[in-house]
């Protein structure tokens, strides 16, 4: 049994199988990984889907996770495989998705105007 992302990052890479890929979850990973900016970098070799939900379901923003972390772990190492929300309707399933499309879009300017070591 793993319970976070960094447990399951080692495990793969034991396995060096290249259809094997980690995916990671930030609402999980709100509970049990410490840092989503140094994991992704960690694991930027084995990962392969990314999964962003708020801590409560809610848009983001809505929640207590810093999905900054995450947009600019994911730029620094050039991810560009596919990314999914997960979200509750609130207060609509039109304003949700619009309020986290918008969210993340103002996360990504905020990281293009930023230097992260």
């Amino acid at each position: 049994l793993m319970n976070s992302a960094a447990e399951l990052g080692e495990y793969i890479r034991t396995l060096k199988r290249e259809n094997i890929r980690l995916h990671i979850d930030s609402h999980h990973m709100n509970m049990h990984d410490r840092s989503a900016l140094a994991l992704i970098r960690k694991y930027k070799d084995v990962l392969g889907y990314v999964h962003l939900s708020e801590s409560n379901r809610y848009p983001i923003g809505y929640g207590t996770i810093d999905f900054y972390d995450y947009i600019a772990g994911l730029s620094n190492i050039a991810y560009n495989g596919f990314a999914t929300v997960e979200v509750i309707g609130y207060p609509s399933q039109d304003k949700a998705a619009a309020g986290c499309l918008s969210a993340l879009k103002e996360l990504e300017q905020r990281y293009e105007s930023r230097i992260i070591p």
